[in-house]
């Protein structure tokens, strides 16, 4: 994404819905000088102020981006993007992963396959 499109949608996004700088950042729970930044192409926002404003906006973070078409490592994070939005235990995963070491991360990663292996086993089985 060019920066210049995701700093001109930001502030149409904010615009269209008639919020102030002051009260997106109240909002999306960021700085208003970074909002400033964003909008002005200073700055890029990163992947969880993205989150941030797509939930603030009600908007994907493909629309946050300015993102007209999608390419496919849009459409991954875009699945980030809108499985913490829309997925409260996905949040969770993602919150404690965060926090996680990398030991840590292989162990839950282990498990996690081994159960998705073992339900679509079972459900093989029942097919």
């Amino acid at each position: 994404m060019a920066l210049i499109d995701t700093a001109e949608s930001i502030r149409k996004l904010r615009r269209e819905r008639g919020l102030s700088q002051e009260a997106l950042a109240e909002l999306a729970r960021l700085n208003r000088v970074t909002i400033a930044k964003y909008e002005s192409g200073l700055v890029e926002p990163g992947a969880q102020a993205i989150s941030r404003l797509a939930e603030a906006f009600n908007v994907t973070a493909d629309e946050v981006l300015g993102s007209t078409h999608q390419d496919k490592s849009d459409s991954y994070e875009l699945k980030i993007y809108t499985a913490i939005r829309t997925r409260p235990p996905f949040k969770d995963l993602v919150d404690i992963a965060y926090g996680a070491d990398d030991d840590m991360i292989d162990v839950a990663i282990t498990v996690l396959k081994a159960m998705t292996k073992k339900r679509t086993e079972r459900r093989a089985a029942t097919a």
